[in-house]
């Protein structure tokens, strides 16, 4: 590789080197910016992992209650599996039931859907604010690993900073 001689002095050779961006000061705010942005990240991602692990561990709590009630009320399981089907169209075989027993399936399914709405509704807004926290983490640690150091050429006689390419 070819020596590069130094343009303030004329005989010292340039060598890389690495160097505090905006001295010790920035290169503090640089740390603490990625020590920071190291505890969002951390933060973001473990609340998102609990907030989606625990809305969907809430959703089968519901569904498994909503089965129970309507097994105790002697309502068939193949009724009670329309509930859990996607679409919202209203089955015609609930005629062979009491009227005290549509009327529970009606609220059971009424409570199985809200709480779903609920849940996802949960899931979507604090999903994205914990994504977004973790994203902002990224962004302010790369921020921070820029203000610490950069490479510049030394004269290895005169000391002379050059920027490098």
């Amino acid at each position: 590789m070819d020596q590069v001689t130094c343009g303030q002095c004329q005989s010292g050779t340039l060598k890389r080197r690495l160097v505090s961006r905006g001295g010790g000061a920035g290169q503090w705010l640089g740390l603490l910016l990625m020590l920071l942005a190291a505890a969002g990240v951390v933060y973001g991602g473990f609340n998102l992992f609990i907030t989606l692990r625990g809305t969907n561990e809430t959703g089968q709590d519901v569904e498994a209650a909503v089965r129970s009630t309507l097994a105790d009320a002697g309502i068939p399981d193949y009724l009670t599996e329309q509930i859990f089907v996607e679409g919202d169209e209203e089955t015609t075989e609930l005629a062979g039931l009491s009227a005290e027993q549509q009327a529970l399936f009606g609220e059971q399914r009424l409570r199985y859907l809200s709480t779903n709405l609920g849940l996802d509704f949960y899931q979507a807004m604090s999903g994205g604010l914990y994504f977004l926290i973790t994203g902002l983490g990224l962004v302010t640690g790369l921020t921070g690993w820029l203000l610490t150091r950069r490479r510049v050429f030394r004269c290895s006689s005169c000391g002379a900073l050059f920027d490098s390419i």
